[in-house]
């Protein structure tokens, strides 16, 4: 499917659908597609459910996608496929107070609340490294 602008420059108009199978899967398709292009799709990542349409221009701000690249794959191959991931970063000192609150209500007393905060530190750094490397 061609991609055609709606004004010179002005953009794409396009549909957002999500995965319903796997909630971080969006595809991204011009809003007028016919709605076989998408059960194609839906049959690789499960049925969508539509969100949103949003006008999408050469270079415009898109978040987590590059304008440029969903209308390049909108061109190329007639819809986009979009991943999203979460990532969680635990706070160290969070985990240190934690930690530390939880022992002293255990009754370990002070020496309890010490250990339990410097494990919360060491479990909450080992989360964010393991994070960062993936």
């Amino acid at each position: 499917m061609p991609l055609t602008m709606d004004r010179a420059g002005a953009g794409v108009r396009c549909a957002v659908y999500q995965s319903q199978s796997l909630p971080n899967i969006y595809v991204v398709v011009p809003a007028q597609i016919d709605p076989r292009a998408i059960a194609a799709i839906a049959r690789s990542y499960g049925p969508f459910t539509k969100q949103k349409e949003i006008e999408i221009a050469p270079g415009s701000q898109l978040i987590g996608a590059s304008a440029d690249e969903v209308l390049r794959n909108i061109h190329l191959v007639g819809y986009h496929i979009q991943g999203v991931e979460i990532r969680a970063h635990v706070s160290e000192v969070a985990s240190a107070v934690a930690g530390g609150l939880l022992g002293a209500a255990i009754g370990a007393g002070p020496l309890g609340a010490i250990v339990g905060a410097a494990l919360g530190a060491v479990l909450a750094a080992q989360n964010n490294k393991k994070g960062s490397q993936s």
